[in-house]
């Protein structure tokens, strides 16, 4: 899926190059830095929060020999963009439906964590945005490590149907199979899968690119921020 994405930036023809690669898995990340040879690299996480990993991948560029010719851009997940862009899904899966959005839910389901306050925050924050829009009859949030589950949540909707966005970047066990399951069976519930698979979602990274392109890399303290 990152690789379909990173081909549809590289056919942009707006950086020299563009590569994926992983913190823990192969192509390595460290080994990609040594590869590239540009003056400048713009580093994009693909995660959909600030946090544990993100924290991590700064460490790793901060003790790269090629740290100060490397930009880091915040994560793709908590972009704004993201709320406008699940809004979009669930407005496309209504269509599909023939529901009427202004008496469908839209429910984001993220991770959540019960040591880490930092994907509950941003779940919320991308609630609030499309709240904001007036678009649906009501917005709510579930988790899959924290409450409420997404049957709790399903349980204090009071709308005939619901469009369920998964905050999740990528096809995985969480994305694919937890959400369904914890749906359940039954009631006017569309699952739209996870937003990390929208093709749309490439406007974003370019996006974030071009931002960290523009901005100084994120010293210690501004990261700090950046995760609470």
């Amino acid at each position: 899926m990152l690789d379909r994405h990173a081909a549809l930036i590289r056919a942009r023809n707006r950086f020299a190059d563009v590569r994926v690669c992983s913190l823990y898995g192969t192509p390595e990340l460290t080994r990609t830095l040594d590869e590239i040879d540009s003056p400048e690299v713009l580093v994009v996480p693909w995660l959909m929060c600030a946090g544990y990993t993100m924290d991590r991948l700064c460490a790793v560029i901060d003790g790269h020999p090629a740290s100060g010719r490397i930009s880091l851009a915040e994560p793709i997940g908590a972009q704004p963009d993201i709320a406008g862009l699940a809004a979009e899904i669930a407005a496309g899966a209504c269509r599909l439906r023939n529901w009427l959005p202004e008496e469908t839910a839209v429910l984001l389901i993220g991770h959540g964590s019960g040591r880490n306050t930092v994907s509950a925050q941003t779940t919320r924050r991308h609630a609030a945005r499309i709240a904001e829009t007036a678009r649906f009859a009501r917005i709510a949030i579930a988790f899959l490590d924290e409450p409420p589950s997404p049957a709790e949540a399903l349980a204090s909707l009071d709308t005939p149907t619901c469009v369920a966005v998964g905050l999740f970047a990528e096809r995985s066990l969480h994305g694919e199979d937890d959400v369904p399951r914890l749906l359940g069976a039954g009631g006017e519930v569309h699952y739209t899968g996870p937003i990390g698979i929208a093709p749309d979602v490439v406007d974003i990274i370019v996006a974030q690119a071009n931002k960290a392109q523009r901005t100084r890399p994120l010293n210690a303290a501004q990261r700090n921020i950046a995760s609470d």
